[in-house]
């Protein structure tokens, strides 16, 4: 491989001094932007699940988007609905 400088002689620079240009068809760059999108749209779905978890565990409201597009849902009422009425516990020791 040869520099553009170089071409009709058989050395040319150091391969560190050496910049190779890349030329893409417009199906090339096309076909390279829509696996950047794919890419960009798993990164944002992955950013939307672990901000999901961090509320949760914050115990703040949590808002779905594909469920509820206007509307959240508070996390303990969920839970207190999912488990039954939580303020009687009951005891595991037999008095």
């Amino acid at each position: 491989m040869v520099c553009l400088t170089h071409h009709e002689a058989r050395t040319c620079c150091a391969h560190e001094e050496q910049i190779m240009r890349y030329r893409y068809g417009l199906d090339e760059l096309s076909e390279s932007i829509d696996k950047l999108n794919g890419q960009l749209e798993d990164y944002r779905r992955w950013q939307h699940l672990v901000e999901q978890a961090v509320q949760l565990s914050n115990g703040r409201e949590i808002v779905d988007p594909v469920l509820h597009p206007q509307t959240g849902f508070d996390v303990d009422e969920r839970l207190e609905h999912l488990m039954g009425d939580s303020s009687s516990p009951t005891s595991l020791s037999s008095t």
